[in-house]
């Protein structure tokens, strides 16, 4: 698409993640232009692959644009030629159970002395002053533990966790984030630095507008309580499309305002000019005071009506509004693939496959996605590409089971 080089051309990431966070991670400076080289248990491959060592969808969609080599790190001759990697990689990408990188060896001091320039990023649950600082992490429970879920669900609903990766996947992106800023003071200091990304913290970060009320803790109320009491702003339902149609409601927010411009907006939008004159509803805290009553009425009108035509009425008139689209609506959706956000590839293992492209757009880089790989099937060019091994070493690697 381009005559000049995608951003992280040239960027050599060696990729020791697992799972979900930190491929999230390398995934996204793959679709930068990075070089991955994934690392892998010989035989099995990473935790995170099906336990036959091949792949899935899931492992599709994670592991598009990398480079698969397989490697003993327990043994050796594993860590020393892990040691060959460091030394020619610019970026280590590392999320394994706390402690495990460090017990084999390769903690942060280790890697400056192999290499200066290489920066070390590592994703964990938690900081290391944490009293959960040794606990294995995964999306689910710090979406727990970093208040999500305690400010999701309904009232006298119990805390709701998301079956969105709402933990793993923004940790993957500010570590993205803080690679490629280590890498530009780089170029200033010559020094690579040690990245440190926790995932409860990310998540209290997408919080931070909880923060308003120090003294009052958020509490559950669907999406009505955010930032302050004001209705209508809730998910509604509408008319469905078809039989057994569970995703017929479309979410929108009428903003309080001096004038209350957007709320008289809102009610010549659904023909009921009247519930602006109501003494009821004449701002946002009376209108959620008064939210049951004034919900019956909004009710009637979004139930007449289809979610995408609620939703195209709603914001012709600048009324902030969305529908609940399911993953199935996305990939239906002509637009997407016109945008290059999707992409539909032929997988050799698991034939014609649509997988979600980058959302960083940049336009002096695109780069086309490309299937997963199998365990090890860049061993022979790593090895003897990258590392520069002769025969001889490629095949006693091989012969002593170190890859």
């Amino acid at each position: 698409m381009n005559d000049v080089p995608n951003a992280l051309d040239g960027i050599n990431v060696i990729d020791l993640s697992q799972f979900a966070a930190g491929p999230i991670c390398t995934l996204s400076l793959a679709q930068m232009g990075a070089n991955i080289i994934k690392i892998e248990r010989p035989l099995y491959g990473e935790q995170g692959r099906p336990k036959d060592g091949g792949q899935d969808m899931l492992w599709a969609i994670l592991h598009a644009n990398k480079k698969s080599v397989t490697l003993n790190l327990k043994s050796d001759s594993g860590k020393e030629m892990l040691k060959k990697f460091i030394q020619k990689g610019d970026v280590v990408v590392e999320n394994f159970a706390p402690g495990t990188i460090e017990r084999l060896g390769f903690g942060f001091d280790t890697i400056r002395e192999i290499n200066p320039g290489c920066v070390f990023c590592q994703i964990k649950g938690y900081h290391d002053l944490s009293p959960y600082s040794s606990f294995p992490a995964m999306d689910g429970p710090v979406q727990a533990t970093g208040t999500l879920a305690s400010q999701t669900g309904y009232y006298g609903g119990p805390p709701t966790v998301s079956n969105v990766a709402l933990a793993d996947d923004p940790a993957g992106h500010y570590a993205v984030t803080a690679i490629i800023a280590a890498l530009y003071q780089r170029e200033h200091t010559g020094r690579g630095q040690h990245v440190r990304i926790n995932m409860q913290e990310v998540v209290i970060s997408g919080s931070r507008m909880s923060f308003v009320e120090q003294k009052v803790m958020p509490a559950r109320g669907g999406a009505m309580l955010f930032a302050g009491k004001n209705a209508p702003r809730n998910t509604y339902p509408t008319k469905p499309r078809y039989e057994d149609d569970e995703n017929n409601f479309v979410f929108f927010l009428v903003r309080d305002s001096p004038g209350q411009k957007m709320w008289k907006t809102f009610c010549e939008i659904i023909e009921r000019e009247d519930l602006f004159d109501d003494p009821r509803f004449i701002d946002g805290s009376l209108r959620f005071d008064n939210v049951e009553v004034l919900e019956a009425e909004i009710k009637k009108w979004t139930t007449a009506r289809d979610k995408d035509e609620v939703m195209r009425l709603l914001c012709e008139g600048m009324i902030p509004a969305g529908a609940t689209l399911t993953i199935e609506d996305i990939i239906k959706s002509q637009d997407m693939y016109d945008s290059k956000f999707l992409q539909t590839i032929d997988h050799p293992g698991l034939g014609r496959i649509t997988l979600p492209g980058s959302a960083y757009r940049m336009s002096d880089t695109y780069v086309p996605v490309k299937p997963a790989p199998d365990l090890g099937q860049h061993n022979d060019e790593v090895y003897k590409g990258f590392l520069h091994l002769n025969e001889t070493e490629y095949e006693n690697l091989k012969a002593d089971g170190t890859i």
